[in-house]
């Protein structure tokens, strides 16, 4: 079964084969639009990929009984446009994708988008699994209460944490994205190539930081300031983009890819 359905400047392609629905939005110019992800619980990696469709799987569909015909479900958190319990609004050059079914019914959706959008992500902390984002051209950001693993992404990363492990895994520090790793209770690992250049920030305020580079450290030890007392700062290869990781409570792994 195939039906398309207007939102706004949007025209969703939605489909349906046994028990998976898929929806797929067409972006016109990805380089100048954002995706905000809102409470979508995934299966798999959100993944960037050579096309200009946002699509959208759910799986474990059922769909609703038959004395639910003509009827149509109803969310605490908005309107289902899409058939598949999301709610997709688009405003100028942003498009944000909500998800409306409670974390309860466990909704599991996999997610491919053009590579070149820019992806905002933020969760609730019902999901308990671990977010995976890889294959980006673009900007990232993730403000997350769980695991988050990240690859292969060619842009600035910002991840926030309050409860989960960050997993971050640079191919290229050649230009000039800046990284901000913030987790607030787990573990930090960052993989960046042997020979990358980048000038680091670290700081864990109940934990250690590990390391197999051979660093050069310009302010060896501590700062003199209490606000800066457990940072520490090092250059890679003389230096190169900002990448700053903070941990309030666990340690911070810098390891040689």
């Amino acid at each position: 079964m195939k039906k398309f359905l207007s939102l706004i400047s949007c025209a969703i392609t939605v489909s349906t084969v046994l028990h998976s629905q898929e929806i797929k939005i067409p972006v016109s110019n990805a380089k100048a639009a954002r995706l905000m992800l809102v409470n979508l619980y995934t299966t798999g990696a959100i993944e960037g990929y050579d096309g200009n469709e946002i699509i959208i799987a759910r799986e474990n569909f059922k769909p609703s009984p038959e004395r639910a015909k003509n009827m149509t479900p109803i969310y605490a958190a908005g309107n289902d446009n899409t058939g598949i319990g999301l709610n997709v609004d688009k405003t100028e050059s942003v498009i944000t994708i909500t998800g409306l079914v409670p974390h309860q019914q466990h909704p599991r959706y996999h997610i491919r988008v053009p590579q070149w959008l820019m992806l905002s992500i933020q969760c609730d902390c019902f999901m308990n699994d671990t977010l995976f984002v890889k294959n980006l051209k673009n900007n990232l950001e993730v403000r997350a209460c769980y695991s988050v693993n990240v690859r292969n992404i060619e842009g600035a990363i910002l991840v926030s944490n309050s409860n989960g492990v960050i997993d971050v895994a640079l191919k290229t520090t050649d230009r000039d994205w800046p990284v901000s790793l913030v987790s607030f209770n787990a573990e930090i690992d960052v993989t960046l190539p042997a020979h990358a250049k980048a000038s680091i920030e670290m700081n864990s305020v109940n934990g250690n930081v590990y390391s197999d580079f051979k660093i050069n450290t310009p302010s060896a030890g501590k700062e003199k300031t209490h606000e800066q007392a457990d940072k520490i700062k090092l250059q890679l290869s003389q230096g190169g983009p900002s990448i700053k990781i903070t941990n309030s409570s666990g340690d911070i792994y810098l390891r040689k890819g």
